[in-house]
């Protein structure tokens, strides 16, 4: 046992503690969207992407627990289905919950193009995955994350040039689709440049390679924080 707790606790050193810190955010945030699951009734997917990405990081330190090698653990991580599984439902979350609260007629059929093309390449590259050497499966995965962020920054423009439009009745900061969409648009400007980048470190600098995901942890924090301010909101609308 205190040689799984140091393995792991090397690993959490890497990304300087803030992944232990997300898993802690992620299952404080699937209680309270059980909880407060009738305050945003439109965000339906939540708690399946939370399930779903808690599942993933437990996933990976077992592999870190009870994987000697680092680079094989790295490589072990770079390649679980449950990346592109997690990465489909995190994108179809936000689309969906787009599409449930747009009024825009243009907006709807751009989200719905979205909710069908990139999933659609998100299999293509999954599929790829399966014929790729190691290295080009890191490569296909940080180019999945990039379309992925690319259509969720895409989704956050329509939302907020729907909210110019027409702007809401009540308090903007007590409205949740504007908080959660805020941490989307946060998440997704801030974590393209290291997606352009990582793939260049992956061979290269593996060591940065890691430590670079604790700034992306740090956004997924942030995400997630927002998202429960959007729940704890006065506002169901």
């Amino acid at each position: 046992m205190k040689e799984i707790f140091s393995r792991l606790n090397r690993e959490w050193q890497i990304t300087y503690y803030t992944d232990i810190i997300l898993f802690v955010i992620l299952i404080v945030t699937l209680v309270i969207a059980f909880k407060k699951r009738k305050h945003i009734p439109e965000l339906k997917l939540i708690r399946i992407y939370l399930i779903l990405f808690i599942a993933l990081t437990a996933s990976s330190y077992y592999s870190i627990s009870t994987t000697q090698n680092k680079t094989d653990t790295l490589v072990y991580k770079s390649i679980l289905p449950q990346e592109y599984g997690v990465a489909v439902i995190e994108f179809a979350t936000f689309v969906f919950y787009a599409l449930s609260i747009t009024q825009i007629a243009l907006h709807r059929i751009l989200l719905k193009w979205l909710a069908g093309i990139i999933p659609a390449v998100f299999l293509i590259f999954y599929l790829l995955s399966f014929v790729d050497s190691v290295n080009s499966q890191y490569v296909v995965l940080h180019y999945m994350s990039l379309l992925e962020e690319l259509g969720l920054l895409l989704t956050c423009v329509l939302y907020f040039i729907e909210l110019f439009k027409n702007p809401p009745k009540h308090r903007l900061l007590d409205s949740p689709p504007f908080w959660i969409f805020s941490g989307l648009t946060f998440y997704s400007v801030c974590t393209l440049p290291i997606t352009i980048i990582a793939p260049h470190l992956i061979i290269a600098q593996k060591d940065l390679y890691l430590r670079m995901f604790s700034t992306v942890y740090i956004f997924y924090i942030v995400l997630f924080g927002m998202i429960i301010k959007g729940y704890l909101c006065k506002q169901t609308i």
